[in-house]
């Protein structure tokens, strides 16, 4: 098994970091398949580790700007948000937040999360990029700038870069709220068979 890390570990340094991650998630469903259920979670939690790796190495801009990205959703009344964070270029971290909505509309509920976010300990980035409408990309960007002292521009961008960004930090949400599901059914389950 340790051999079978380090020649994966070799692989996403060599640039085929897609053939490791098609390989785990062969093994992950043929484990699970045959009900192997730890070892599909094992392999779970090293497919996460592999593309948190290759994430960090993903260039996301060459203007060398901080940037934020968004992306979030809502469930009952639970919004869940995850937030990518690139200095220099690179992306430097991932963080995933769940709160209650406290009965908001989801993009209002957001927007208060991005505001309560920024606040005297968190100093806004040079930009944000998040699924936000017109009117509220304009009230977070007013406030951001406030916040800030200069222009902190936000944007929901469709092409390029940015838009790449934002869509990196819609595949993490999904990938972590996917998890959080299977776990949930997962104790459930437990539960059950108790």
């Amino acid at each position: 098994e340790y051999g079978e890390a380090v020649k994966c570990a070799l692989l996403v340094f060599e640039g085929k970091a897609g053939e490791v991650v098609s390989r785990i998630e062969a093994e992950m469903k043929a484990a699970a398949a045959a009900r192997l259920l730890e070892r599909a979670a094992k392999l779970r939690d090293t497919l996460d580790a592999v593309r948190h790796t290759i994430e960090r190495q993903v260039v996301v801009a060459d203007d060398f700007a901080a940037r934020d990205a968004f992306a979030y959703v809502v469930e009952g009344e639970r919004l869940f948000v995850q937030m990518l964070i690139a200095r220099e270029g690179r992306l430097e971290n991932a963080v995933s937040y769940e709160l209650p909505t406290h009965g908001e509309l989801p993009e209002r509920a957001f927007l208060a999360f991005l505001e309560q976010y920024y606040t005297d300990a968190q100093l806004p980035p040079d930009e944000v990029v998040a699924p936000l409408p017109g009117e509220m990309t304009a009230l977070l960007a007013e406030y951001l700038t406030d916040r800030r002292g200069k222009t902190t521009p936000v944007a929901w961008p469709r092409r390029g870069r940015r838009a790449e960004f934002l869509a990196m930090a819609q595949r993490n949400l999904e990938e972590a709220f996917s998890a959080r599901q299977a776990r949930k059914q997962e104790a459930q389950a437990n539960l059950r068979s108790l």
